[in-house]
């Protein structure tokens, strides 16, 4: 509850934590005792929000590193601001596992999206007029696939893969949202 509400800080750690509750080693509790000393540190840490742009704006950025798990699974990492001031991070586990990186980036993609859809329909009952958000993606396969118009003899491995392609494209077609490169470091 604490890394998805408050220390974002923490989530990729805690994320792997969760993975290892079941057979966990003496690695992993030197983990977690390194994540509870570092909570002690910086307890006293306050929670600062600003904004640094416009409130309007929506920026979601969406990761994935692909079959890092022991079971072959991937990891999504997301974080969401609203101008310029994050205001949500997560780090999970990916229930499906992907057959390639580029379906593991189209995974955390279509599960995360519907975030920054979440707080652009809030800012709407709210009376603001946010702009369409901006998808910060580091993945050129999957920013081709939701950008192009899609060709009839498209082949993708399952029709849950195409299904994810098509609703995506659906959305960026509506112009709902915008895709950027954003390399990995930044």
């Amino acid at each position: 509850y604490l890394s998805w509400r408050l220390r974002f800080d923490i989530a990729a750690t805690v994320c792997y934590l969760t993975t290892k509750t079941r057979n966990p080693t003496a690695g992993d509790l030197s983990k977690l005792n390194h994540l509870l000393a570092y909570l002690k540190q910086t307890a006293d840490m306050p929670l600062v929000m600003h904004s640094s742009g416009d409130i309007n704006q929506i920026d979601i950025y969406i990761d994935s590193s692909f079959a890092i798990t022991q079971d072959g699974s991937s990891i999504t990492g997301m974080v969401l601001q609203l101008g310029g001031s994050t205001i949500k991070a997560c780090s999970s586990k990916q229930k499906s596992i992907s057959a390639s990186p580029f379906e593991s980036e189209l995974t955390a993609t279509y599960l995360q999206i519907h975030q920054a859809f979440d707080i652009t329909n809030l800012l709407r009952e709210l009376g603001f007029r946010p702009h369409p958000f901006i998808l910060h993606q580091d993945n050129q396969a999957v920013i081709h696939v939701i950008q192009s118009p899609g060709a009839t003899n498209e082949k993708f491995r399952t029709r849950w893969v195409k299904s994810k392609v098509a609703k995506l494209r659906q959305l960026y077609q509506l112009q709902t949202f915008t895709v950027i490169y954003t390399t990995t470091g930044s």
